[in-house]
């Protein structure tokens, strides 16, 4: 303690007093623990006094240490997650078959490259493209009954002098339907 104070006695200036300060403290059993010092400098009646107020902050340090630990976790599931789900994002676009993606009520989402050759002016025509137009019957009948679960279809489609086989994934969750489709001509 006094080694603290002589600096601040000698040039009037200290670096820990009135701010908090984090020290490690010995029990009356002799064990260290973290604490929080706070210094303050009183006068009174030209005598200079200090006070201090003393925390024991081993409970919280215990805390900060849980959370950091489960925030770096936390962190590392998030980022094991986004690089599958980018690996399985790309599975789409990098098919070499026609994908399709198309809301229930028909609005063209997603195609991946192979479509937009297999199917000219698929972006233009959006859902009044041939392809989509093929397809609404299909799915509406469904749609009006109610789809209670995710559901798969199987479908050929003639377009364009080609012969496709179609699998459509109903999604019910996302409201959309997936289209895969493999050239059988």
């Amino acid at each position: 303690r006094k080694a603290g104070l002589e600096p601040y006695l000698k040039t009037g200036k200290g670096k820990t007093l009135n701010q908090r300060v984090n020290l490690e403290a010995l029990t009356k059993e002799g064990d260290k623990i973290p604490i929080e010092l706070i210094a303050n400098r009183l006068d009174y009646k030209g005598n200079v006094f200090f006070s201090g107020f003393i925390r024991d902050i081993s409970l919280e340090q215990e805390h900060m240490e849980m959370i950091n630990s489960f925030a770096k976790n936390l962190k590392e599931e998030v980022e094991q997650k986004t690089k599958e789900i980018q690996q399985l994002s790309t599975f789409p676009k990098h098919n070499p078959n026609p994908v399709i993606e198309m809301s229930f009520t028909c609005e063209l989402l997603f195609y991946n490259d192979t479509a937009a050759k297999e199917f000219p002016e698929l972006d233009l025509l959006g859902g009044q493209h041939p392809f989509c137009l093929f397809f609404k019957p299909q799915i509406k009948p469904v749609l009006e009954k109610g789809l209670k679960d995710d559901m798969t279809l199987n479908s050929t489609l003639e377009l364009y002098g080609k012969k496709y086989n179609c699998k459509i994934y109903l999604l019910k969750e996302l409201e959309k339907a997936r289209f895969y489709l493999n050239d059988i001509t």
